[in-house]
């Protein structure tokens, strides 16, 4: 069929008109019904990922290990993990020799376990909260708005303050080494050098105080 012929017919020119619009607005709602499907799938993942942040935040705050981690950071042997926590809950009270160099050669071994399964669970939960991040920015594009549909910068800052409780931890084993080195040495309590020290361990306490403090907030901020 020719255009000329359907220009001349008004009737078959009003009739493909129709089937035209009915063709674009069929396109339209079928454009839209697959963009609200996708939005419901992203809304959907973003309240696992939440989900899933949430309690691997939990666990994190308490360094609860999961299977993985202690695959990647094991822990010394048990019978050196209890005499080595036994003389270090002593060092305080005095230690003899024997005792500190027990302690010193069990260090290397048993000391860093903490801070180092701190170190892989705060990674984690960056990781975790990266992908939360991707999902959210997915759901503004398809919403069009510029506000975050998710709390990501509350997490991110939940996550910053658990890496610097795991500073705070690699830092209380420095300390730690510092204080058996100096008391091998034969310093006192009161020398210079274990004073400086000893502030050291103070500043890193109350540090990991505030934090954990701060991090517990912003927790119980989010799970309202």
């Amino acid at each position: 069929m020719s255009v000329s012929t359907i220009l001349k017919n008004p009737t078959l020119l009003i009739i493909l008109v129709v089937i035209l619009g009915l063709t674009v607005l069929a396109a339209i709602q079928i454009a839209d019904q697959r963009t609200a499907t996708y939005q419901t799938l992203v809304t959907t993942q973003i309240n696992e990922q939440t989900q899933r942040v949430s309690t691997l935040a939990e666990a994190t705050a308490r360094t609860q290990v999961a299977d993985t981690v202690g695959a990647i950071v094991q822990d010394c042997p048990l019978p050196k993990r209890v005499e080595f926590d036994q003389l270090l809950g002593q060092l305080d009270d005095g230690l003899s020799r024997a005792d500190l160099l027990t302690l010193d050669q069990l260090f290397d071994a048993c000391a860093n376990i903490q801070a180092l399964r701190k170190a892989v669970m705060v990674d984690r939960l960056n990781r975790e909260i990266a992908v939360l991040d991707t999902y959210s920015q997915q759901l503004q594009s398809l919403k069009g708005q510029s506000e975050p549909l998710a709390d990501v910068a509350t997490w991110q800052a939940v996550a910053a303050l658990e890496a610097t409780q795991s500073d705070g931890f690699a830092g209380l084993v420095v300390a730690q080494k510092q204080i058996i080195d100096a008391l091998l040495e034969g310093k006192t309590a009161d020398s210079p050098e274990m004073i400086m020290i000893l502030d050291t361990v103070r500043e890193i306490q109350e540090s990991l105080l505030l934090s954990n403090t701060q991090a517990a907030q912003l927790r119980a901020g989010l799970a309202q």
